[in-house]
């Protein structure tokens, strides 16, 4: 209980499971400390070229050309580093400055410049609330380097820009809010004011989510220049995908590296920890990081050793698909040096003729520059084929990849081609939305959805429009009424949009109960899980998202539902007063919750655990508990002494099984469900 909080909503499902913490690197190394300090011209001649290395890894080659920069303390302090992906060209970018560390290397989007933060502090743990400098911007051709923002600061751990163009960028200023600035102007803009949390906040480049060093994707209100906070996933070091779709963060200490869907808050394992992909002993992956265009993804790995500041990690390159972010062949690793290397960034050279993915069999166009069609091209396309002219159209049978080269004297322009294995599309998830009208089956491929296809429920529920979504990875089903009960959706003859079209086999896909709340009239708190948007209805249309912080020993499950194991979850200041407010004004209330007692409670507890509160320094105005098995409610109804808290079982509760529990109050009237079955009557 914590007295200090005028009004509080303490909300828990008694569940079982565990969640893998994710910890920021400590004074104290975990496991052998290697810190490996050379100087810098020692630390470049003394490492070998990773891609000579011979333990049966990738060479960089694979990857095309492009860098890799990360924070090395090789040379005795933090300063940045870069490396070309084939393993050439080692070199330290920034300048040895006494009593100052180099973090935070960030790309620009045509790779052209470096921004980067300069401090006097954070050199052996990172510093409380983060770290406080200058910001600088590199050109990496020249070498040339100005103070572009001071003071600018991390959200804690070392993450500090997010570049929107080549010209502009959101950076964190010395009260954690997050700032739009403009390179040529010098000018910025703050985008949120009071902000949540304790830490430094970042926007993504498209200007429609936010997070914190403490992994919440949360949504960014542009008119409100509000941040609408979500749940905290657990974990650290989130960043974004440029093109705003995907989260990515690490989920657990050492691994795994998880990505969230930001449109539908779906997760995707990239790579767990002790990942068989990556090189045996370096499998303790941290600090992962996309390229602009999701074609890459960089990371660091160490052996089993956590510490940031003296573990011996290395950096390591993986091919991704940027559509889903999933790696695609082994990791390559770019480091050799028994420092630390971390906090990496990595850029890959766009290709004049482009970069193509597709299945087999891939059809694709192309054409050389306008400017450059006066000459005669002749045409190679790396699966035996040959062609001339100045446009072409090839088709590849067979999966694999492709480096297509079209050449005119000395000139050369080269495209990738990669060819995945035919498949039809997948189903990947399965929800019910907005008023509950609307059934949204997502998939893992754009889709087709053909005149004759059959989208039907075995109910015989009736269907009244059917689309693909705007994204073409999602079917949308509108129903004549809100959906109720289960019930199973049946879909065939849908196709993926390669040429030729695969088609789907005949799926069911079970559907329901629906998702609580499907009727948001009146809705003031909703808690679906850590992962669920969460959100409740506020004034001028908008929506809140609810916010919950565990204390004590709670967590998250690996369902992101909610564990109390004898801590609590407490929710925001904000959430708890409008909670409150609503509930004086209305004196009534429905309470749904699903809660799974685990038959674990013991005497010293009282045989009692608490599933919601509410209280403020005076009074306990509601609690809902589970003593014994039996569920207890009880409500001050004013006055004083023990008559003004009546305290009404309501029904017992099975152990080890999940039970939905409703319950309606107003005055004289309290009626209560179990697994939609009255027990109660008023």
């Amino acid at each position: 209980m914590r007295s200090s909080r005028l009004e509080r909503l303490l909300t828990a499902a008694f569940l079982t499971g565990l969640l893998l913490a994710c910890q920021g690197g400590g004074s104290e190394p975990q496991g052998e400390n290697r810190s490996g300090h050379t100087s810098s011209s020692g630390g470049a001649a003394a490492e070998r070229s990773p891609a000579a290395a011979d333990d049966g890894r990738e060479t960089g080659a694979s990857l095309g050309e492009g860098f890799v920069v990360w924070e090395s303390n090789r040379s005795g302090a933090w300063r940045l580093w870069r490396r070309q992906l084939d393993g050439s060209g080692l070199e330290q970018l920034t300048p040895d400055e006494p009593q100052r560390q180099h973090y935070c290397p960030h790309i620009s989007p045509d790779g052209r410049r470096l921004a980067y933060l300069s401090a006097r502090d954070g050199g052996r743990e990172y510093a409380a609330g983060g770290v406080v400098g200058t910001l600088r911007l590199l050109d990496l051709e020249s070498g040339e380097q100005r103070v572009i923002a001071d003071p600018a600061m991390t959200y804690f751990e070392n993450r500090a820009v997010v570049w929107r163009d080549p010209d502009e960028l959101i950076y964190i200023g010395p009260d954690r809010a997050p700032r739009r600035l403009d390179l040529a102007s010098g000018k910025a803009a703050v985008l949120a004011r009071d902000l949540p949390g304790e830490f430094g906040w970042l926007v993504d480049a498209t200007l429609s989510y936010a997070t914190t060093n403490s992994a919440t994707f949360s949504v960014y209100d542009r008119a409100a220049k509000r941040i609408r906070p979500r749940a905290k996933l657990g974990g650290c070091q989130p960043y974004f995908s440029h093109d705003g779709r995907w989260g990515l963060w690490m989920a657990g200490a050492g691994g795994p590296i998880e990505a969230m869907d930001l449109a539908t808050r779906r997760v995707e394992r990239l790579l767990d920890k002790n990942d068989p992909r990556l090189p045996d002993g370096l499998r303790y992956l941290y600090f992962p990081m996309p390229s602009r265009d999701s074609l890459l993804m960089a990371f660091a790995a160490s052996r089993d050793e956590h510490d940031h500041f003296r573990s011996d990690y290395e950096i390591f390159v993986v091919e991704t698909d940027p559509a889903t972010l999933r790696p695609i062949g082994r990791p390559v690793r770019l480091t050799d040096d028994p420092a630390t290397d971390r906090y990496p960034d990595v850029f890959l050279q766009p290709l004049a003729l482009g970069r193509h993915r597709g299945e087999a069999p891939l059809e694709i166009e192309l054409q050389v520059p306008a400017e450059m069609r006066g000459a005669v091209w002749h045409w190679s396309f790396g699966d035996g084929a040959e062609d001339e002219g100045v446009g072409v159209r090839h088709r590849f049978e067979q999966p694999g990849s492709y480096r297509v080269v079209a050449r005119s004297g000395e000139r050369e322009l080269v495209a990738q081609v990669r060819v995945a294995p035919a498949a039809p599309p997948s189903t990947v998830g399965v929800r019910i939305a907005g008023d509950g009208s609307t059934v949204e089956v997502e998939f893992d491929e754009p889709i087709e959805l053909p005149s004759q296809a059959t989208v039907q429920f075995a109910s015989g529920r009736r269907v009244v429009a059917r689309r693909v979504g705007s994204a073409g990875r999602t079917l949308e089903v509108d129903l004549a009424a809100p959906f109720e009960g289960v019930d199973r959706l049946e879909l065939a003859g849908l196709t993926d949009r390669a040429e030729p079209p695969n088609r789907m086999e005949p799926v069911e896909l079970e559907v329901g109960p629906p998702l609580w709340p499907v009727e948001r009239d009146g809705l003031i708190f909703v808690w679906e899980a850590g992962d669920a948007p969460n959100l409740v209805p506020i004034s001028g249309g908008a929506e809140r998202a609810v916010s919950l912080e565990a204390d004590g020993r709670a967590r998250l499950d690996h369902h992101w539902r909610m564990l109390l194991d004898g801590g609590l979850f407490l929710a925001d200041q904000e959430t708890a007063g409008r909670v409150a407010t609503a509930l004086r004004g209305s004196n009534e209330m429905s309470l749904e919750l699903t809660v799974t007692p685990n038959g674990g409670i013991t005497a010293s507890e009282g045989g009692a655990v608490d599933l919601l509160e509410m209280a403020n320094r005076r009074h306990r105005n509601l609690r809902l508990r589970l003593q014994d098995g039996r569920l207890m409610l009880t409500v001050r109804t004013g006055g004083r002494g023990p008559e003004a808290y009546p305290t009404i079982e309501l029904f017992r509760l099975p152990s080890r099984r999940a039970s939905h529990v409703v319950v309606t109050y107003s005055p004289a009237r309290l009626t209560g469900y179990l697994d939609g079955e009255k027990r109660l009557e008023p």
